[in-house]
């Protein structure tokens, strides 16, 4: 018998692997990740994942630094019991933060994760998704402006 046999590939993330950000900001669960951004098709092994994903969270949470501050002097313990409409199983708080962490996560794996055994035609093509970085920046820093209350556009008469 000749021929290629194929197995079925599997998730490269425990259905539940968590990694956490500390008491107050929520988990975030690595297949939740790759299912929602479906970056790297599955080959971003975990620990680059969760470099991309801390690194993420240290962003928005130094962009929310003050925020934090007044959320934690009025006694909130966690962003879920901070008072937010409901989206669906979270709050839009949470939503919100969750879609900034996310964001800015692929933005860096798109970036930094290229296929090493491409050719000239498929490093072309690989710069079409590098057009996204922008795009998935410009949709974290709307979340975080969400989150603070603030428009999303400064502007000025000179």
């Amino acid at each position: 018998m000749n021929g290629l046999i194929g197995s079925p590939t599997s998730s490269p993330s425990a259905a539940g692997e968590d990694i956490s950000f500390g008491a107050f900001w929520p988990k975030i669960t690595l297949s939740d990740f790759r299912d929602e951004m479906r970056v790297g098709n599955n080959t971003i092994p975990n620990p680059r994942l969760k470099s991309a994903l801390s690194a993420a969270a240290l962003t928005v949470e130094k962009d929310l630094i003050n925020q934090l501050a007044q959320w934690q002097v009025e006694g909130h313990s966690s962003l879920a019991t901070v008072s937010s409409p409901d989206y669906g199983d979270e709050t839009k708080l949470v939503s919100l933060w969750r879609t900034a962490v996310f964001a800015y996560a692929a933005a860096e794996l798109i970036e930094t994760h290229r296929d090493i055994s491409a050719t000239n035609d498929g490093i072309n093509r690989a710069d079409g998704p590098l057009q996204n970085v922008t795009a998935l920046k410009v949709k974290a820093l709307n979340c975080i402006r969400d989150i603070k209350n603030k428009p999303r556009v400064d502007c000025e008469l000179i």
